[in-house]
């Protein structure tokens, strides 16, 4: 909430402009989507990584079912992440009704998988995101790369660096977190996010 609606503001107006130019958005777009999952990316997995020992420090023990909870919805995020990064590319090409279509999109997947996930209760509707929200970047980026001819391929390109430091971050933690499980949860808490950021900065600085 902090952080990508000043970017999509600013975004807005430099897609316009590079429309207006006759330039392609194509690689505005990707360099934005990079450097947004750059940095949502590894925070919303490190935030699922390190549920456990982060409610239990700053909740207490009274909220520990809902480690679970946050954990789950941590992972489906970096997908919303990217999918509202869409828009600002596709009103700059003087079509809304790319973005509208996307919204009548989400209406309809949301509460499909809403409904599907109710009856197990409250970790049912978390993980249910994690089938709505990639269903509803697959629908946004199918109609969004075409109009500012973008191709999957360069997206995936774009990402793949993201995508590999938070894969071997994750590795890391994961394996952190089974041998420090007897620690305190503030001192667990702590030694998996320095190592998670560390290994991630180091990834992406290293290749």
């Amino acid at each position: 909430s902090r952080f990508l609606p000043p970017l999509n503001e600013v975004a807005f107006p430099a897609y316009s402009e590079l429309n207006n130019a006759g330039k392609s958005l194509a690689p505005a777009f990707l360099a934005t989507a990079r450097m947004i999952m750059l940095v949502a990316a590894p925070f919303y997995v490190g935030l699922s990584l390190t549920a456990g020992p982060l409610v239990t420090t700053f909740f207490g023990p009274k909220w520990l079912e809902m480690i679970p909870i946050v954990a789950a919805l941590a992972l489906a995020m970096p997908a919303m992440a990217l999918q509202i990064v869409c828009s600002p590319a596709t009103n700059a090409l003087g079509r809304p009704g790319l973005y509208l279509a996307g919204n009548v999109a989400g209406a309809i997947i949301m509460p499909l998988c809403f409904l599907y996930g109710a009856p197990r209760g409250a970790q049912g509707l978390a993980d249910a995101w994690h089938i709505a929200a990639p269903l509803l970047l697959v629908v946004t980026l199918a109609v969004t790369l075409p109009a500012i001819g973008a191709r999957v391929i360069d997206l995936v390109k774009a990402l793949l660096p993201v995508a590999a430091a938070c894969l071997v971050m994750t590795l890391v933690v994961a394996g952190l977190d089974s041998v420090t499980d007897h620690f305190p949860a503030p001192v667990r808490l702590a030694l998996l996010a320095a190592t998670g950021a560390a290994v991630y900065g180091g990834v992406l600085q290293r290749f």
